[in-house]
């Protein structure tokens, strides 16, 4: 069990077989955090299944508390099968990456990702889509 301030976590990381993570893979996980099998993670990207404090609904945090003392909040984050991340990416949960997805480098994930697609941007959005008919990536 891990704690931060009054609140206790169970974390839980899975990383499946012959998944490669290069330099400076950084994951923080309060919840749960899957990266499947086959997957490909570049150097220098965050995988986080939390954020410091609450920003919609109700309970919100004040801007006059000090960002470490906010409350932790988030959901889990699911990385699917032969999933290429590339080099400094920061993926916050909760959301999936489907299987076969690519990640454009420097891209920020904050939402679902569908399997066997492309995506990039700040925040990452839909690029191309494999199609099986064609065997070709296809712009969406």
């Amino acid at each position: 069990m891990s704690c931060y301030g009054e609140q206790r976590f169970t974390p839980k990381i899975e990383i499946g077989d012959f998944v490669s993570l290069s330099d400076g893979v950084h994951i923080s996980c309060i919840e749960h955090v899957v990266i499947k099998k086959n997957s490909l993670i570049g150097s220098g990207v965050y995988i986080s299944d939390h954020n410091h404090g609450v920003y919609k609904g109700v309970n919100q945090s004040l801007p006059s508390e000090p960002p470490s003392r906010r409350q932790l909040k988030g959901g889990p984050v699911f990385i699917g099968e032969s999933v290429w991340i590339g080099d400094n990416v920061v993926i916050v949960g909760p959301l999936t990456i489907g299987d076969g997805a690519v990640i454009g480098a420097n891209s920020v994930v904050k939402e679902n990702v569908p399997a066997e697609a492309i995506v990039a941007g700040i925040p990452a959005v839909p690029l191309k889509q494999y199609n099986h008919t064609s065997n070709c990536w296809e712009r969406i």
